[in-house]
């Protein structure tokens, strides 16, 4: 070996591990020869680290040269501690830095390797739960978040568990885990814990049991072999052993009847209450908890079944029956349940009695007063029920009533009557003190003890074992009135001989045989008031017993004897009287009156007084005297009448808002304020639900009306000033002289409408008060005086149609009181009738051919008659003014009358009688034969000179008024400047012979340029007067109501101013036409001087002896046609004319000429007239006649003019009216006026 030779060992050479290659060579015997190279490398030794909580993972050993890897891991439940380290020869190697472990890597190793580690532990705590009843607890609860709660024989476990038990090497017994736990009431946060390690008990590896009935924390505390601890705790955990109590109200398999059947229940951790599998609802009570059973919530009645359970799930079940009451049969036997009735009470059975007093009590006063009627013996409980407060009416009825306790009156609300219909019902037991409570004994038996101890208690019979009191008083006064004490042998005990106690005594009716003053001499008693009824008389000295007495004594009346308090807030329920007798009842509170009730006061000067109110609650009450403070009527189903009394305060408080105190008093009676005025609705003050008057007396009323108007017929014809008038007589009883009354009558409707008003001075008693019936309707009438009202009935006016029975002396129907126009008599009957017109219209009928129509009252109308066959007559002194056209199909006779109008009698009518003022026309029946024209009464002077030239009579007579006047202009002229200037006058004069002065007598017509429209021709009637001796004759457009003004052509004036000749009037005549507006024209007719002028011209036709028309028109171009028939008037150079109609007749009456009198001169209006054509001077068959002339004239000359006229102006463009003013011969003068309807009337003569 490398070159040395090597000393064998044997068979085996060593080589030294010296990291160093050798040469070895070997050469056997033979010479053989081997070489080989070895290098022996050392190996070095690796110490792992030691020490517990990591693993160490690498070789033990290293070749010289080799690197050497190894790693490092932490152990579960281990880690890695701040000072840890991990060293390789004492170096900190590579590789290190995770948390869990170290993997490191030592190159080319050249020596042996100690590694070491140190700084890890185990500082993880060990794991646990802790378990009960399935809730695991696995951390420590600084706070509660519930709890829990378990029946009895609940338990915990504990298991506990540490990772460090995977750790190599692990020894339970040198590293244990130890388990401890402690049960407490209390509760601990987690850092108190260190404090309890000596309360902590070790834990036995099996289930622990928790305490019963106590509310526990556990606690537990695991620690591992490190030392590591964990606590645990739970929450409240209640081990409740006991099961809900449900109390003795229900037991098992019981029945009960009774509404609101108390359930009562307890359970300190109650959970659930299910009634037949329903989870009920309940409240807390007095401990406990409380669920009742009651229809009106509506539980069901029969079996039930109550569950009620506990947090724990502890249960506890009751099963009974339940109804909502009683069931009782006819002698008060249950059929639910087979209990028997202790009582009855207003048709109403109860199982005790205490229920049936308790039930009375609270009822109205009437109900209350009925009887609570014992049906078997009770002994009422001591504990459960007192008789103290209750006002009720006991009745034994035969029965025994136990007092199981002594028991005690003493409450003064409490009013406890006790009665024995068959004198063998008793009440025994303990004692019965009455202190402060009332108690009223009619009849029974008392075997116990009754200890007086107060005065509110009214014997009124019954017998007594013993009567016990500090003072004899007491028992004194105990005695109602007509009572007293009577021994066993009979004896009465005189009321000064009454002793505080008293033995077997019954107490029996006082006879009262001495009554001195107010004082029973055998009682001692003074009396307050008196009860009596017929012969029944009873004496109280307590007013509250005399008023329970008159309660139960129907039509009674008390009567106080002297001045009382009672402080009784109600009085009993009944049909009395109470009278005041002159002294005061009075009291501090309120009082309370229902039932039928009356207060009287009949010495006067009485008073019911109380600081309270005085209640009206109920029934009727009725005053009629005294005095009071305040009067309510409280109720609507009460009612409150008053005849007397004074009042500070009456008021109505109910809910009817029409209702006031106004109501209160009675049939005649009202109320009187202090100032002697009466109260009305305007003196009730209203405050919300309150009206009441104030300081007001009941009195008797002011006045009465004693006469009513009655219901009235009223005919539709009675005038008003004829009409009845509403009679009402009023009475006054009072001592005032000449009162004022005021009234007002309305209509009935809708609303109703005042018809009329006033007032009276009653000068006399009784006084009549006529009103004036306006018309059919339905009236009533309010009559007031000083505040004081009274409305009449209603009262029906008819409307009636008169049938005019007969008339008085002033021609008024006799029944209707209208003045009647005409009579018709036929045969004996007369009929009667309110206007001419429906008399002519019988009388032409047929069915009255040969009746007397008479007329009655003068008249204007036209009497026009065409059939009929009557007499026609008038009244004395009755005048027909309007024309009178009897046509030939009439036969009329007019046999009296007074006619100042034309009339036409044609065919066979005749005149027997009359007196006729105008023109009078007979006419035969052949239209070519006439009648001459009588004039009736023609005066003295009628023989005037003919040549006296008079007005023409009107020929519009026949032809009609509305076709008067038409006047046409023309030129070149403006506008109306006003209404005055288109005016139309008809004037006439007189005639001066020879000379005429010529002068302006009145304002022209429309100025120059206007121009007017014309009327229509009209159809003559052949038998009235016609114009002259033609067939045709014109109908002159001069009287129209509807006139149009146009545009005025022409302006020119004239006015005449001088005298002018009658010759050169006629030589200027020649002219056939003439310009209007430079010339006037008279036209005359005289004698036989003038026909020979007249025959230059044209006639006018005239109509009738000495009358005139005179129509005036504006100027015009006109010119008159020379035609066979009547003239014409045209048109020429655009002036409007008046277009002459033709009417046929058949001859003229008259015939007239014309002659033209020239008059020059100016104007400022000017009118011109009317041109107006006849036949011819054949005409002249009568007594020629005269055209007056007719003259334009300026407004401030013509007032000298003899002028017999009147004139109207017309104003305005639509109407046109007109006066025609006429010279009779006979000396009247008419004046007919235009319009719609023209009439006549008559004026004085010239």
């Amino acid at each position: 070996m490398d070159g040395q030779p090597a000393a064998a060992e044997g068979s085996l050479y060593t080589l030294p591990a010296d990291n160093v290659s050798h040469e070895i060579v070997a050469v056997d015997v033979a010479g053989n020869r081997t070489t080989v190279t070895v290098s022996v490398y050392r190996t070095y030794t690796v110490t792992p680290p030691t020490g517990t909580g990591f693993t160490f993972t690498g070789e033990t050993t290293v070749r010289h040269g080799q690197d050497y890897r190894f790693r490092v891991d932490i152990a579960p439940g281990y880690s890695k501690l701040p000072d840890y380290s991990l060293l390789v020869n004492g170096q900190t190697p590579g590789g290190m830095g995770d948390v869990d472990f170290d993997e490191c890597l030592i190159p080319s190793v050249e020596g042996d390797l100690t590694i070491t580690v140190t700084g890890v532990a185990d500082i993880t705590p060990p794991e646990a739960e802790l378990t009960i009843a399935g809730n695991p607890f696995r951390q420590f609860l600084n706070t509660v978040t519930f709890g829990l709660f378990f029946p009895t024989g609940a338990r915990f476990t504990i298991e506990a568990a540490d990772d460090s038990v995977d750790h190599a090497g692990y020894d339970p017994e040198l590293y244990p885990v130890t388990v401890e736990y402690l049960v407490t009431d209390q509760r601990y946060t987690s850092d108190k814990m260190g404090d309890l390690a000596d309360q902590f008990r070790p834990y036995p590896g099996k289930a622990v049991p928790l305490p019963d009935d106590q509310t526990s924390i556990v606690y537990a505390k695991i620690t591992d072999w490190a030392g590591n601890v964990t606590y645990l705790s739970t929450d409240d955990l209640t081990v409740d052993a006991t099961a809900p109590e449900i109390s003795s109200d229900v037991a098992e398999n019981q029945i009960y009847c009774q509404d609101g059947l108390r359930i009562a229940f307890r359970d300190d951790h109650l959970k659930s209450v299910t009634l037949n599998g329903t989870e009920m609802t309940y409240a807390a009570e007095d401990g406990w908890y409380v669920l009742r059973l009651s229809a009106v919530s509506g539980s069901q009645e029969g079996q039930q079944t109550l569950t009620v359970t506990d947090e724990a799930g502890n249960g506890t079940t009751v099963h009974f029956q339940w109804y909502a009451g009683h069931s009782f049969d006819d002698t008060g036997l249950c059929s639910h349940c087979g209990l028997q009735a202790e009582a009855r009470w207003n048709d109403a059975f109860f199982p005790h009695l205490e229920d049936a007093l308790t039930s009375a009590d609270a009822a109205e006063d009437g109900a209350r007063f009925t009887a609570v009627v014992m049906l078997t013996n009770v002994s009422l409980p001591a504990d459960a029920f007192s008789l103290d407060g209750i006002r009720a009416v006991l009745a034994l009825e035969g029965h025994t009533l136990t007092l199981s306790a002594p028991m005690t009156l003493e409450q003064s609300s409490g009013s406890l009557t006790i009665r024995d219909s068959t004198s063998s019902g008793k009440i025994t037991g303990q004692a019965l003190t009455v202190k402060g409570g009332r108690l009223t004994v009619e009849a029974g038996c008392f075997e116990n003890t009754l200890d007086l101890q107060d005065y509110n208690v009214t014997l009124f019979g019954g017998t007594f074992a013993r009567i016990t009191s500090e003072d004899a008083a007491y028992p004194r006064a105990a005695l109602a009135f007509h009572t007293a004490y009577q021994q066993a042998d009979g004896q009465l005990i005189r009321r000064s001989d009454i002793t505080p106690t008293l033995e077997n005594v019954a107490v029996v009716s006082c006879p009262h045989d001495e009554i001195d003053g107010i004082t029973c001499r055998i009682c001692g008693t003074k009396m307050v008031a008196k009860v009596a009824k017929d012969d029944t008389l009873r004496y109280f000295a307590d007013f509250e017993d005399a008023a329970q007495y008159a309660a139960t004594l129907e039509g009674s009346a008390i009567t106080l004897l002297r001045d009382a308090p009672w402080s009784s807030m109600g009085l009993p329920t009944g049909t009395y009287t109470l009278d005041l007798n002159g002294k005061t009842l009075s009291g501090s509170n309120d009082l309370m009156i229902d039932g039928s009730f009356t207060i009287c006061d009949s010495q006067g000067g009485g008073k019911l007084w109380r600081d309270g109110t005085i209640l009206v609650l109920g029934g009727h009450a009725a005053i009629t005297g005294g005095q009071f403070n305040r009067v309510y009527l409280a109720s609507d189903s009460a009612d409150l009448s008053v005849t007397g009394g004074t009042f500070a305060r009456i008021a109505y408080s109910g809910e009817d808002t029409s209702r006031t105190p106004l109501f209160f008093p009675a049939e005649g009676y009202t109320f009187q304020k202090a100032d002697g005025s009466y109260a009305n609705t305007g003196d009730v003050v209203m405050e919300e639900n309150l009206r009441y008057l104030e300081d007001v007396t009941v009195t008797t009323p002011p006045f009465t009306i004693t006469r009513s108007p009655v219901d009235t017929d009223l005919y539709t014809t009675t005038p008003v000033g004829y009409r009845p008038d509403f009679v009402t007589e009023v009475t006054f009883h009072i001592p005032e002289s000449d009162p004022t009354i005021e009234f007002q009558w309305y209509q009935v409707g809708d609303p109703d409408r005042i018809k009329s008003y006033g007032s009276a001075l009653v000068w006399q008693n009784p006084f009549t008060i006529y009103t004036f019936i306006d018309g059919p309707a339905q009236y009533y009438g309010i009559f007031s005086y000083k505040g004081y009202s009274v409305r009449t009935d209603v009262l029906t006016v008819r409307e009636l149609v008169c049938d005019h029975p007969g008339v008085d002396a002033e021609n008024r129907c006799s029944q209707c009181r209208a003045e009647v126009a005409a009579s018709v008599e036929l045969n004996g009957s007369t009929g009667y009738y309110l206007s001419l017109s429906e008399a002519l219209a019988l009388a032409r009928t047929d069915a009255y051919r040969g009746c007397t129509l008479t007329v009655l009252r003068s008249s204007t109308d036209t009497i026009s008659v065409n059939s009929g066959s009557f007499t026609l007559t008038a009244a004395q002194g009755v005048t027909l003014g309007g024309k009178v056209t009897l046509a030939k199909n009439a036969a009329v006779t007019l046999s009296g009358g007074s006619y100042t109008n034309s009339a036409s009698i044609f065919g066979p009518n005749r005149i027997e009688g009359g007196t006729f003022y105008g023109a009078v026309a007979l006419r035969d029946r052949c239209p070519d034969e006439h009648g001459a024209v009588a004039v009736r009464h023609i005066p003295a002077d009628g023989a005037e000179a003919p040549a006296q030239g008079v007005a023409a009579a009107l020929v519009f007579g026949t032809l009609g008024l509305d076709g008067l006047q038409r006047a046409g202009h023309s030129g070149n002229g403006g506008f109306l400047l006003r209404d005055e200037l288109a005016e139309i006058d008809l004037g006439a004069q007189l005639l001066a012979c020879g000379n005429h002065i010529a002068a302006a007598h009145q304002k022209a017509d429309a100025r120059a340029g206007h121009v007017e429209a014309l009327a229509q021709g009209e159809e003559l009637d052949c038998a009235g007067l016609s114009a002259g001796n033609v067939e045709d004759a014109v109908a002159h457009g001069t009287i129209k109501d509807d006139i149009a003004v146009g545009v005025i052509m022409d302006e020119q004036n004239l006015m005449c101013i001088a005298e002018i000749h009658d010759l050169l009037i006629q030589l200027r005549a020649a002219h056939a036409a003439h310009r209007v507006g430079r010339q006037g024209y008279d036209h005359h007719l005289g004698l036989i001087g003038y026909i020979v002028r007249d025959l230059l011209h044209i006639g006018q036709e005239v109509m009738l002896f000495g009358q005139m028309i005179v129509v005036r028109h504006a100027a015009a171009q006109l010119d008159a046609g020379n035609e066979h028939r009547v003239a014409g008037v045209r048109q020429q150079h655009h002036i409007a004319v008046v277009q002459q109609g033709k009417a046929h007749v058949a001859h003229a009456v008259l015939a007239a000429v014309k002659a033209h009198d020239l008059v020059r001169g100016n104007a400022v209006h000017i009118k011109a007239a009317l041109v107006i054509s006849a036949h011819g001077v054949q005409q002249f068959r009568q007594v020629p006649q005269g055209i007056l002339p007719v003259f334009a004239h300026h407004g401030g000359i013509a007032q000298c003019l003899l002028d017999v006229r009147h004139r109207l102006k017309v104003r305005g463009t639509d109407r046109k009216i007109i006066q025609l003013f006429a010279l009779c011969f006979q000396g009247h003068l008419f004046i007919i006026q235009g319009g719609k309807n023209f009439r006549a009337e008559q004026v004085q003569p010239f």
